[in-house]
């Protein structure tokens, strides 16, 4: 019996296929690019099959439903290859995954071979796939025969280099993009290592980031639903962030007394994109670009269809270091709503930002636009186009206005625009009424230090700009007037009352006169105001400092501004002259005046004591201190009126606080 169970087995081993083993898999399609399976489809390819050593397939296959399988061979050591050219003819994929055996590059320019199954960024290095010949081929493995499981996948959607052209690039996501109907979301995961720039002062780690440089145009992106996403991630897990460029815009390195560290910041990008054409990323369709540095291009980026920009920076290196050249609009927005999330411009000489044609919107929040426009024309913000929105926004230093409402000329007046919540600082004007520009909100925003006034009703001829609401503002050492509706005017002249409540249409805002206060008196901690205006109207005090009369320029010479951004602007002597600053004016509250048109209304007063210490950096240098503190004789309210309409007039004449004496 035991003779006749080994004779037996014998036979079996003998009829065994031990010279017929196979080697088999799948090949998958990862569209978002995070290397795990619960994502991957099966994918049509090409696979070929060498023996270790050889220079010649010895069999190639095509998949079925993903499927490959070789077979009937010879026990040894093989390389799987998989043509990522034959995954579709219209686009090129990158590989995402590996097998146990597959050859994979790593960011110092070598490469690893998997001990088990995960993610393989690019094949074995950032070179585009040639999969002719076994040496110039990509997406390899090195297996045994026998051998089960030898999975890969690829992704139309991820960027693994910083070439211009080829496998894994930029452009050739565009083109994968356009080419493959459905959303596409760039995934970028760098093959090589972040560079520190050369003239970096090298104090503490220097900032780090990823430079795509274009030698052509991109292709407008042309199907809906595709993000252009810079955002690095690491190349042996690409869900995982590389935060290489650490710190956020405007974070100082240290935090002084009393400031915070939550407030939100955009984040410094990882990569940077250096342009080429007219138009460096432009939006056919439906798009959203996040978390690059950009410039080079005359136009940045244009929308011709909703939009969506978070974490973008236009004009500089990814360091928030000037680029070499100035653009000239940062972002132009012709159709459909731009959706904007912490989009930082500097250095554009039309405009940082335009929504330059009818139907076209912006809604804007932590937008930030430095040094855009001339003295002449543009500005931070040009918006020819009803209905966008900013808040949170910071729009400083720009040569042009911070805000233009409406085209000067008229012929494309913008409405129900809405700014609120922000700054406008240091900009020739803050913000400007084009004619007929009507039924904006102006409200609750910092609006200082601009050099022709606040906000600004640019000459309008007989198409006046209407029922724009101005409310809650703080104006803080404007050139002229806090609000001048008329900038033919003189700039130094505060409101007084018309003594009229009748409208009048050929006025800006229709004529609506300003408040008269007729009585400040102070008693113990509180302050009365007392005045009137027309009937049922509402009626906002601001608070003001003042000196014996309207500050003289020429006193003022040493007026010297200074940025966080460690950038100083001095005001010529010929502008002061021409337009010498009013003051400033805090908003304390609001009321309703009365049937009769009186209003009266009792605030608390905060009495501040003002130590003498010597100036620093981060001040505002003016020769008569005396200004910025006082007793409380030093004080003055004015008001502005608004009407049910949103009407509002320019600021009033200022009544300074009279103290009562005690008994």
């Amino acid at each position: 019996m035991v003779r006749s169970i080994s004779a037996s087995l014998l036979l079996l081993l003998l009829c065994s296929p031990l010279a017929a083993e196979s080697i088999s898999g799948t090949i998958y399609l990862d569209p978002p690019a995070l290397a795990v399976r619960v994502d991957f489809l099966p994918a049509a390819a090409t696979v070929k099959l060498y023996r270790d050593g050889g220079t010649s397939p010895v069999a190639t296959t095509e998949t079925a439903v993903g499927r490959y399988q070789f077979a009937s061979l010879e026990p040894g050591t093989y390389w799987v290859v998989v043509d990522s050219k034959s995954i579709n003819a219209h686009a090129w994929a990158e590989q995402t995954f590996g097998p146990a055996g597959a050859v994979c590059a790593q960011t110092n320019g070598t490469t690893r071979t998997n001990s088990f199954e995960g993610a393989c960024a690019g094949g074995r290095s950032a070179a585009s796939d040639d999969a002719s010949s076994l040496t110039t081929a990509e997406h390899v493995a090195r297996v045994q025969s026998g051998a089960t499981g030898v999975d890969f996948a690829f992704s139309f959607n991820i960027v693994t280099s910083l070439a211009d052209s080829g496998q894994g690039s930029l452009r050739q996501f565009v083109e994968n993009a356009n080419a493959i109907a459905g959303p596409n979301v760039m995934r970028f995961v760098p093959l090589t290592r972040p560079v520190a720039p050369t003239d970096n002062p090298a104090l503490g780690l220097p900032p780090r980031w990823w430079t795509i440089t274009l030698s052509a145009p991109l292709p407008p992106l042309r199907d809906a639903g595709t993000t252009i996403d810079g955002e690095a991630h690491n190349v042996l897990s690409t869900a995982s962030v590389v935060d290489a460029n650490p710190g956020r815009i405007d974070e100082e390195p240290y935090l002084r007394k009393g400031e915070r560290q939550d407030l939100p910041r955009e984040e410094k990008p990882e990569l940077e994109l250096i342009t080429s054409g007219d138009e460096g990323i432009t939006c056919e369709a439906a798009c959203t670009v996040r978390s690059l540095a950009m410039h080079g291009s005359p136009n940045a980026i244009v929308t011709r269809a909703d939009a969506t920009l978070e974490q973008i920076v236009i004009g500089t290196h990814a360091n928030i270091e000037d680029a070499p050249k100035h653009g000239s609009v940062g972002l132009q927005v012709e159709r459909g709503q731009a959706t904007l999330r912490f989009v930082y411009v500097t250095l554009q000489d039309t405009a940082g930002i335009a929504v330059a044609a009818s139907g076209a919107r912006v809604d804007g929040d932590y937008v930030q636009v430095m040094r855009c426009g001339t003295p002449t024309s543009g500005a931070g913000i040009a918006l020819l186009s009803d209905g966008s929105r900013f808040r949170h926004s910071h729009l400083s230093a720009n040569d042009g206005a911070g805000i233009v409402i409406g085209s000067p000329d008229g012929k494309q007046p913008a409405n129900v625009t809405v700014i609120e919540d922000s700054v406008i600082s240091n900009n020739l004007a803050g913000i400007v009424l084009g004619p007929g520009s009507s039924r904006n909100t102006i409200a609750r925003n910092q609006i200082t230090w601009n050099r022709v006034g606040g906000v600004v009703a640019s000459p309008y001829g007989a198409n006046p700009p209407q029922e724009n609401r101005i409310s809650a503002n703080v104006f803080d050492e404007n050139g002229g007037r806090p609000i001048a509706l008329n900038a033919e005017e003189k700039h130094d002249m505060l409101a007084q009352a018309n003594g009229t409540c009748e409208r009048v249409d050929t006025v800006a805002n229709h004529g609506i006169g300003a408040p008269v206060i007729t009585s400040v008196q102070r008693s113990d901690k509180m302050v009365t105001i007392s005045g009137r205006a027309c009937a049922s109207q509402m009626v906002e005090l601001y608070r003001s400092f003042v000196t014996s009369e309207i500050r003289n320029a020429k006193e003022n010479s040493r007026l010297i501004r200074r940025t966080q951004k460690g950038e100083t602007i001095t005001i010529e002597q010929e502008q002061l002259d021409a337009y010498p600053s009013i003051g400033e004016f805090n908003f304390v509250t609001s009321t309703i005046a009365g049937p009769d048109g009186a209003f009266e209304v009792t605030v608390p007063i905060e009495l501040t004591e003002r130590s003498e210490r010597a100036a620093v950096s981060n001040d505002v240098l003016i020769t008569n201190e005396n200004a910025l503190r006082g007793s409380e004789s030093d004080r003055a309210y004015s008001a502005i009126a608004i009407d049910p309409q949103g009407n509002t007039s320019e600021m009033s004449q200022r009544t300074r606080v009279k103290i009562a004496e005690k008994r």
